[in-house]
This record gives C-alpha cells, sequence and structure tokens, in this order.
C-alpha cells in the first residue's frame, strides 16, 4: 500500500479574512457588492498562485512511497524520483524520447527502473517498468484555489499578506491608480524577497576552511595558507 506524506495542514487567515484586509487598505467599497467581490477573489487567487509558483517552497513539499505508475493529485513538479529497492536516482526523460529508443515501451529484458516520465497532468511513470521495485518520489504539491470563504492557504501565516497585497495590486489598476499599484508591487517584491531568505536559506552557519600548515593539515576558522 503506498504511504504519502502530504504538505502540513494550511493556518492562518481564511480567505474572508484576508478579504477583510483587502476592504481596510482603502477597498472598502468593494465590500457587500457581489461582482465586486468577485472580481476581489479572482483577484487574490491569482496572487496566490503567482506566490507559490515563484519557488520551490518547502511547504509545497510532499512524499509518495510505493509502485510507479502512480496518479498524483495537484502535482506541481518532481524533485526527485529514487528506486528504494536499488538505490537508484532515476532520470527524468521526455516520453518522446523514450518512444525512439523503444515504440512500444515494453521492457527487453530483466531491467530496473532508470527514466521516469509524466503522461497527461499528474501520471508518473518509469521506463524500464518495474513492477516489483517501490519507489520514493518527492514532489510540490500545486495548491488549490481559495474557493471557499473559510479556505485557508498553505503559506506560512507570516507571510500570508503577500496575498493582500497581490491582491490590492490588481486592485489599484482596475482604479488607475498606476503609481500606487507600483509602489505596493515594490513593497510585494521586498516581502517576497524576506520570505526567499527566511524558507530558502536557512543555513547561516559559517563557512569552515581548511587552514593548511607545514607538514600537518588542520579543521577550522581562517585563511588558507600555503
Amino acid at each position: 500500500m503506498p504511504v504519502i506524506v502530504e504538505p502540513e495542514a494550511p493556518t492562518g487567515k481564511t480567505r474572508e479574512e484576508l478579504m477583510k484586509e483587502v476592504f481596510f487598505r482603502g477597498f472598502d467599497d468593494f465590500q457587500g457588492d457581489t461582482e465586486k467581490e468577485a472580481q476581489l477573489v479572482t483577484w487574490m487567487n491569482e496572487a496566490y498562485q503567482e506566490i507559490t509558483l515563484a519557488k520551490d517552497w518547502p511547504f509545497l513539499e510532499a512524499e509518495y512511497e510505493g509502485k510507479l505508475p502512480f496518479d498524483f493529485e495537484n502535482l506541481g513538479h518532481i524533485l526527485s524520483v529514487v528506486s528504494v529497492n536499488n538505490r537508484v536516482d532515476l532520470r527524468p526523460v521526455d516520453r518522446r524520447q523514450l518512444i525512439r529508443w523503444n515504440p512500444t515501451l515494453e521492457p527487453t529484458g530483466n531491467q530496473i527502473g532508470e527514466y521516469w516520465y509524466q503522461e497527461g497532468s499528474g501520471t508518473i511513470c518509469v521506463y524500464p517498468t518495474a513492477p516489483s521495485e517501490t519507489f520514493r518520489v518527492r514532489y510540490a504539491i500545486f495548491p488549490e484555489e481559495l474557493t471557499e470563504a473559510a479556505s485557508k492557504p498553505v503559506i506560512p501565516a507570516r507571510f500570508q499578506s503577500l496575498i493582500v497585497m497581490g491582491t490590492v495590486i490588481e486592485a489599484y489598476i482596475s482604479r488607475d491608480a498606476f503609481s500606487a499599484a507600483e509602489l505596493q508591487e515594490v513593497k510585494w517584491k521586498k516581502r517576497m524577497g524576506q520570505m526567499e531568505k527566511a524558507l530558502l536559506s536557512t543555513n547561516h552557519d559559517r563557512n569552515k576552511k581548511i587552514i593548511r600548515t607545514r607538514g600537518s593539515f588542520s579543521y577550522g576558522m581562517g585563511n588558507l595558507q600555503g
């Protein structure tokens, strides 16, 4: 039976609470207007997807262990495919290339999986086929849209203001307030940089160097000497 480790459950604010922040930032005239609120939801989901697609964020990572092929839900992109049995890191390949090598994709002997490829929107397959092997797939999900008022984004709570900022940018543009939109975009990019640094640059341990001395080697901090 396959084992699937999904990202942590969404935390932080709901879509309704994020909408209230947009209203608070000078767009309270959108509140209560069905069409305008629907447009805000569209902009909010566009901002949400833009943020999640920007980087390989760790909060999107999931893991599957089991047989391949397998149909993954909300598959964003594959990070790695490994054969647990043979300790082999499979290489990605275009299915069209495999067809050139082997038009039927049928195994030509007792072989192990060497390549992985994608079929359709979310099916990951292995070539040569390896029904007896177990694979570990590390992948990033494509988060679902915030379709309900109670929906919560998967972005860590401390950075969910980015969704609000992205929505506000579009709201300003709809009013032809381009200077205000540009200013908000500058702040948005700065905040995105902070998020990237916080989540993708977690190693703050100082670099260590090899100090070479005559007749012996020692390990520690310092300048490289000859």
